[in-house]
């Protein structure tokens, strides 16, 4: 039927749209919509996490960044002590391989992913939230960047399109870590159509 044929246009074009999208996020919450559809990662933001102030240093130039050589270091600039995972170093931003066995691996998988950048920024999407020590003015400072294609969440009341509420208990500091935030999040904002570019539509 015409209807039939319509449904399944409007389909094909957000699957179309989905294809090599590159998503730029703070954390885990982005590896998630690339395995919900079944997705190559277009981007080197897989398995990692970073501080807010290196991650918004990251967003306004992704260019120079995933160019630029990657190095490590034993010891991060925000907290005392070592960790278990290797820390990046990207000029003057950290990257926290949470989920890497060693550095060869991280550095292998960085350097190979940031290849796969897509270079039509339509198809760049961009992903912040309020987690591990980020504060109104991050958030803040996110949104007024107006980035094409990004959406935060957080536990804060911001009015601003580009943001959605996550309601959280009362003394939480945060929303929750990026894997579970993500089927969270989907019952706040259709997914689809953020990933088709039709901006933050909330439910």
């Amino acid at each position: 039927t015409q209807n039939n044929r319509i449904i399944h246009i409007r389909r094909s074009g957000a699957q179309n749209m989905r294809e090599h999208i590159s998503i730029i996020a703070n954390n885990c919450w982005g590896a998630e919509v690339y395995k919900r559809y079944n997705l190559p990662f277009s981007t080197p933001v897989i398995g990692l996490y970073f501080y807010p102030d290196c991650f918004l240093k990251l967003v306004q130039n992704i260019d120079v960044y995933f160019k630029s050589e990657l190095t490590f270091t034993k010891r991060s600039n925000y907290f005392e002590g070592a960790v278990s995972y290797p820390i990046g170093v990207v000029k003057d931003i950290e990257v926290h391989f949470l989920h890497y066995e060693n550095e060869e691996e991280a550095k292998e998988k960085w350097t190979k992913r940031c290849l796969r950048i897509n270079q039509d920024r339509a198809k760049v999407f961009y992903k912040f939230d309020d987690r591990d020590g980020a504060n109104k003015a991050h958030l803040d400072a996110f949104l007024n960047l107006n980035l094409p294609n990004s959406i935060c969440f957080s536990k804060y009341a911001i009015s601003h399109p580009n943001h959605v509420f996550i309601p959280m208990e009362k003394d939480a500091v945060s929303v929750i870590d990026g894997l579970k935030l993500f089927y969270v999040s989907e019952r706040f904002f259709d997914l689809d159509a953020w990933l088709a570019g039709n901006g933050v539509v909330r439910r």
